[in-house]
């Protein structure tokens, strides 16, 4: 009898490593952010951490009403798997988002449990088309924006918990299919 238990509780704790397992399977980490207004709306463009067969960052798109609202729906994407932020390491703005919805990312980035406080949010005057066109040249986003936050100034570089308090955001370009800086936007 004792064995026969023994057996049973092996059995249901492997079938639930299996699992577990199976679910991490579906999970898309999210490198970078970016995040745009269109016609009012929030559309945000997230880069995964996994690269499709030709070594090119997966890419997804949501819009909603507010960042939160788009970050919640690109929770649950379409392919049957989940979006992730907790190694979110860039979010890119567009700077007419940053303008006009400060206070809107203040928020996010504030209560928003899943981005690191340790993330760097940088701004750019059209950062869907700079994120695009770093893409085109099959250049990465994330890692143009992980070396400039190595390479640039402390004070320069500006963190979440930065954004939120100062208001201040790290500016960026796109030249030649690579990110470079113009120094810090207030907002």
């Amino acid at each position: 009898m004792k064995r026969a238990a023994l057996w049973i509780i092996l059995a249901l704790s492997l079938s639930s490593c299996s699992l577990k397992a199976r679910e991490l399977t579906n999970l898309e980490p999210i490198e970078t952010l970016c995040v745009t207004l269109k016609e009012g709306r929030v559309k945000i463009i997230a880069c995964a951490a996994v690269r499709d067969e030709d070594n090119v960052p997966l890419v997804f798109q949501m819009e909603g009403d507010s960042v939160s609202d788009a970050v919640e729906k690109l929770k649950s994407l379409p392919e049957g798997k989940d979006a992730i932020f907790v190694h979110t390491k860039n979010i890119l703005c567009d700077t007419r988002y940053c303008a006009e919805r400060l206070d809107e990312l203040k928020t996010f980035l504030r209560d928003g449990p899943e981005i690191k406080e340790s993330a760097c949010v940088f701004c750019a005057d059209d950062a869907a088309a700079l994120l695009d066109k770093i893409r085109e040249g099959e250049g990465d986003v994330s890692a143009d924006l992980e070396f400039l936050a190595d390479k640039s100034a402390k004070d320069e570089v500006t963190r979440a918990p930065e954004v939120c308090d100062s208001g201040r955001i790290f500016a960026v370009a796109e030249q030649f299919g690579s990110v470079i800086p113009l120094g810090v936007e207030r907002f």
